[in-house]
């Protein structure tokens, strides 16, 4: 019989660097590297541990209120979401904060575990990184863009050179965001994206929590008290076990854990991928995802490695799952 361990607890950790801690005393089996110490990983290694990156089938994101009663109606322009996608640095946020460890994010269908779903679109996306782009979508729709002030909007109205319907005269461009607390890398993608997004005017009020304050702020809710603005919780979406990447939790109309502007097209698109035959699903998926990709319900980011396992060299069977499962009872102790 293989040596096994007749207990598994999961000790909490307040921050990245208590666990760090911990696992260079070696008080751990298996913990998880922060990416922003990806350069101790030869020291883990002497102490005897190995790398090994868990990638999740899934995607990242943060969310927009299309509820709150002053910007949900800039939120729900499609304009305006094309220029906050336009702010997003996706490459360099991987290069500078994430070490070249995560995959751009498109779409809701997953890119960074090799899969049969994702098509070329949602692999190259469309609006890439570009300021310019991104102020010229403002000016185009009625808004007095000040760089590093707030812009507003001075052409209120529903014509296509017009702020879009809701919008009223003087809506100033004043962006509360709320991010979870913890993680380096999320800290300075979103200080880079408050930095980027004043260049056009866009005054980004940052603010961060623990992970569960951010999940319970994102709650629906409606009316005058409703007044969050983004919120980005740093883990996005994985899928499992709902393992068909349709959306149809997330997007569709009716769901629990929906968070998202939802539009009929966007609902039939889905209810397109659950009941297409088994010739069209595929079609189908692409309709689905190459919408999404245009739509640009939420703001899409680079999505890291569900996290940089260390494991003691002297634990075996160990299967980092793209779904993010632990099964400890098949683990097991060799001599070294």
């Amino acid at each position: 019989m293989k040596p096994s361990s007749s207990s598994f607890v999961e000790p909490p950790f307040t921050s990245e660097s208590s666990e760090f801690n911990e696992l260079a005393s070696k008080g751990l089996q298996y913990g998880y590297l922060p990416v922003s110490d990806i350069t101790q990983q030869s020291r883990l290694a002497s102490l005897g541990y190995t790398l090994s990156p868990c990638k999740l089938f899934g995607f990242d994101f943060w969310v927009e209120n299309f509820n709150n009663p002053v910007l949900g109606p800039v939120f729900r322009q499609l304009y305006f979401r094309q220029a906050l996608q336009h702010l997003v640095d996706e490459t360099q946020w991987i290069k500078s904060f994430l070490h070249g460890l995560a995959v751009p994010t498109y779409s809701p269908v997953p890119t960074g575990v090799a899969n049969p779903f994702a098509d070329s679109l949602s692999k190259t996306g469309i609006y890439g990184f570009s300021v310019a782009q991104a102020k010229q979508l403002l000016v185009s729709h009625g808004w007095k863009v000040v760089p590093n002030g707030v812009s507003t909007c001075i052409r209120p109205g529903m014509a296509s050179n017009e702020c879009g319907a809701g919008v009223s005269a003087g809506t100033a461009l004043t962006i509360p965001l709320l991010f979870a607390s913890g993680t380096t890398s999320l800290a300075q993608e979103m200080q880079a994206y408050k930095s980027v997004a004043a260049q056009v005017g866009i005054q980004i009020n940052l603010s961060e929590a623990p992970f569960s304050k951010v999940i319970a702020s994102k709650a629906p809710s409606s009316g005058p008290t409703c007044t969050w603005g983004m919120a980005n919780w740093g883990g996005g979406w994985s899928y499992g076990p709902d393992y068909s990447p349709t959306g149809g939790e997330l997007f569709s109309s009716g769901v629990r854990v929906g968070f998202s502007k939802v539009v009929p097209e966007t609902v039939t698109l889905i209810d397109n991928t659950h009941t297409a035959p088994p010739s069209e699903s595929q079609a189908a998926l692409d309709a689905y995802q190459n919408f999404m990709i245009k739509e640009a319900p939420v703001v899409y980011q680079p999505y890291p490695p569900y996290q940089l396992s260390e494991i003691a060299s002297n634990l075996k069977g160990v299967d980092q799952s793209p779904y993010g499962n632990l099964t400890p009872e098949y683990w097991y102790y060799t001599k070294s």
